[in-house]
């Protein structure tokens, strides 16, 4: 948890680094690539990290900065791509049979088998740009896949990990995606719901709301809720990830807002020393600890 918090607040200057996507998609369907975002971003960085969508924006990215101005992107640094097919699942099913309850979550992390193979018929794109010959594609094939930047071995396992742990922990931010999805649904004058979670077995997750019984919505209406609720959690930590692990910035959506400052919430909550003083305090009640400051009957009266 303390490694997350240096993560977040490690100091990157906003002329550094950016990381983001700048394909025009609809998802996984790429139909171009944000050129004019793109130049912007390599105007006002010293790095740009693209966060690829199986590499499909490439042909687009070709096609603007031609061969040669592309690989001399890639060859100064200046532009860097990294395209990762992983994640976080919540099995739903094994041998046709529910894997878990309604409301209850266990996590694994997934990601692509034969990755070169995959990336490299993904790239038999770049055969449709105009002009460029088979040995021209194979270079900027090969340069890309070796140029790839890549996260380090653990990264998914810390990013499952983190989303256990906020569970146990009882992060704000479930809370708070649980609540968007209600109002996403019901309206924003939906009745806001609280949330709590048990682990009934280990790494196995039960969440108990009060969902059904507010908005009278069966038990699978209800997991489906907070499964969206926990994918948003997991979402947000993999994006906080990102940023750790490339030492870039990154952009949120307005509406990701009050599900950010949730998770900020839940990672500096046991740092706030006000916490061990409320502890300290109920201590001293129970214990009719004698007053500590003359005039005052006992410690307990402060809290």
């Amino acid at each position: 948890m303390v490694g997350w918090l240096r993560g977040i607040f490690k100091p990157v200057s906003i002329r550094q680094h950016v990381l983001g996507e700048v394909a025009i998609r609809s998802g996984l369907n790429v139909s171009g690539a944000d050129i004019e975002g793109l130049l912007r971003r390599l105007l006002l960085f010293e790095t740009v990290t693209v966060k690829s969508i199986r590499l499909r924006e490439l042909p687009y990215l070709v096609r603007a900065f031609g061969k040669d101005g592309f690989l001399q992107l890639i060859a100064s640094g200046v532009l860097k791509i990294t395209c990762e097919i992983n994640g976080i699942i919540s099995p739903l099913a094994k041998n046709g049979v529910r894997a878990l309850p309604f409301c209850h979550f266990s996590f694994g992390k997934y990601e692509i088998g034969n990755r070169e193979e995959f990336l490299r018929s993904e790239l038999r794109a770049l055969q449709g740009v105009p002009g460029l010959k088979n040995a021209d594609r194979e270079a900027v094939e090969g340069i890309v896949l070796a140029k790839l930047v890549r996260p380090p071995l653990e990264y998914m396992q810390e990013v499952l990990d983190q989303l256990e742990t906020d569970l146990r922990t009882g992060t704000p931010a479930l809370r708070i995606a649980t609540n968007e999805r209600i109002k996403n649904r019901f309206g924003v004058a939906a009745a806001p719901v609280d949330v709590t979670v048990e682990e009934v077995e280990k790494r196995t997750f039960r969440i108990i709301s009060d969902i059904p019984k507010i908005f009278r919505i069966s038990d699978q209406d209800t997991h489906d809720i907070l499964n969206q609720a926990v994918s948003a959690v997991g979402h947000i930590n993999h994006r906080i990830a990102e940023m750790e692990t490339y030492s870039a910035i990154t952009g949120f959506a307005e509406s990701e807002a009050s599900l950010l400052f949730g998770k900020l919430a839940g990672i500096i909550k046991p740092f706030n020393p006000k916490v061990a003083e409320e502890q300290f305090g109920r201590v001293a009640t129970i214990l009719d600890f004698p007053a500590l400051v003359p005039g005052k009957e006992s410690m307990s009266n402060d809290y």
